[in-house]
């Protein structure tokens, strides 16, 4: 024997309701997705130039973006084409001293004096996303090795010529 549970109708008030958190619903998925959309526009890599140029901030967010979507290889083009001396000098007049730091069996900072590294708070350095002593990716964790080793180098001549000219 089947035993049925007799289905209750709903009012008008109710289905309006119903139509109504329906729509709410529609708008605010579709609505969420175009967030998506816009927050995947990072700038693209031109075969010729960087379009962020020597923007330091807009350089770490995309590599961060490219680095968490695992787009090892544009992340790796990006710094190929990338301009060291431009983002050094954005840094330079933004007052954004970070230095560039990559994980390998300890965090490193390739490039600077031991002794400068040691002594550098967190506030002070961006460690690069996607580096670690289980490399993900061997060209990507070479590639940014090699980058935060020429842009420190440069970082750290550009405040020692900054501490320079302010003594004179």
């Amino acid at each position: 024997m089947k035993h049925s549970i007799p289905a209750r109708r709903r009012t008008r008030g109710q289905n309006e309701q119903w139509r109504f958190l329906s729509l709410l619903l529609v708008v605010v998925f579709s609505g969420s997705n175009g967030c998506r959309e816009q927050e995947k526009s990072l700038p693209t890599v031109d075969s010729n130039t960087l379009e962020i140029g020597g923007d330091t901030k807009l350089f770490r967010q995309v590599i961060e973006q490219r680095i968490t979507d695992k787009q090892y290889s544009a992340a790796v083009e990006i710094m190929n084409q990338a301009e060291v001396r431009s983002l050094v000098e954005h840094s330079d007049k933004s007052q954004d001293f970070r230095w560039m730091a990559v994980y390998e069996d300890a965090l490193v900072f390739p490039g600077l004096d031991d002794m400068l590294a040691v002594n550098a708070p967190l506030s002070d350095y961006w460690i690069l996303p996607g580096t670690s002593d289980a490399i993900v990716d061997p060209q990507w964790q070479a590639t940014a090795t090699k980058f935060a080793a020429q842009y420190n180098q440069l970082l750290q001549e550009t405040r020692r010529s900054d501490v320079g000219n302010q003594s004179r």
